[in-house]
C-alpha cells in the first residue's frame, strides 16, 4: 500500500518522517495545492488534489491530513471521504497506548505519547510528540492536541479544537468544539464551544469566528 500526505509544510514533513520510521507504505507522495505538480521535496513527489485524483489508482493509496489548521483539516477529511479514499493511522513504536483505547481513521500519534485506559480518539485527530491523555478521556474529530499536553482524567475535548504546546487540562473538565486553547495555559473551568482560551488559569479571550489558528 501507498500513502499520500495531504500537505508539504512541517507537520507534512514531520509526519513523512513518522512514515518512514513505520515502514510500512511502498511509496509515499504528497499532495500539496499550493504547489506545482512532480515538485520534489525531502525526496518525494508532490501532486495537486486534482491530478492526484485523476492520474493515481485510489485503490493502491492511504491517505493521511498534515494540515495544522483544524478547520481546513475537517474540509479536507470530508472531500477525501466523499471522493471514497482510505485513510491510514501512523503511530510512532514508541506510542503507549492501551488495549481499551479507540481510535478512529486518519489519526497522527507521535513519538513518546501515552495514552491511558479507556480513550476515546476521533477521526483525523493529531497527538503530538510527549503528549499524556489520562483515563476516560475523549478527544474529538479534527483536533490538535500540541507538545507536550496533559489531559486529566475525563477530560472531553471538542472536534475541529487545537490545543497549544504545553498545555495542562485538570479533571472532568470540558473544551467545546472549535475553541483554542494558547500554549502553556491550565484550565481548570468548562470552555464552551467556538472561545479562544489561555493563561494560568486559562480564560476566554474571544470567540473563535473567523475559525483560524494561524
Amino acid at each position: 500500500m501507498k500513502l499520500a500526505i495531504y500537505g508539504s509544510g512541517g507537520l507534512g514533513r514531520e509526519t513523512l518522517e513518522l512514515a518512514n520510521t513505520i515502514g510500512k507504505h511502498s511509496e509515499i507522495i504528497f499532495i500539496d495545492d499550493t504547489k506545482d505538480n512532480n515538485t520534489i521535496i525531502n525526496g518525494h513527489k508532490t501532486l495537486t488534489y486534482e491530478y492526484f485524483k485523476l492520474y493515481e489508482d485510489k485503490n493502491l493509496f492511504e491517505c493521511i491530513i498534515a494540515i495544522g489548521e483544524p478547520y481546513d483539516r475537517k474540509c479536507l477529511f470530508e472531500k477525501l471521504e466523499k471522493d471514497g479514499y482510505k485513510f491510514a493511522n501512523l503511530i510512532h513504536p514508541s506510542v503507549q497506548i492501551s488495549n481499551t483505547t479507540t481510535i478512529g481513521k486518519g489519526c497522527i500519534i507521535q513519538t513518546f505519547a501515552i495514552i491511558s485506559c479507556n480513550t476515546t480518539i476521533g477521526n483525523n485527530v493529531v497527538i503530538a510528540d510527549k503528549v499524556t491523555l489520562s483515563h476516560d478521556s475523549i478527544v474529538g474529530d479534527n483536533t490538535i492536541v500540541s507538545s507536550g499536553v496533559l489531559l486529566a482524567g475525563h477530560v472531553s475535548v471538542g472536534k475541529n479544537t487545537f490545543i497549544a504546546m504545553s498545555v495542562l487540562i485538570i479533571q472532568e473538565i470540558k473544551i467545546g468544539d472549535s475553541c483554542i486553547i494558547g500554549a502553556m495555559s491550565m484550565v481548570n473551568k468548562d470552555i464552551v464551544e467556538n472561545s479562544i482560551a489561555y493563561g494560568i488559569p486559562a480564560k476566554v479571550v474571544k470567540k473563535n469566528i473567523k475559525k483560524k489558528v494561524f
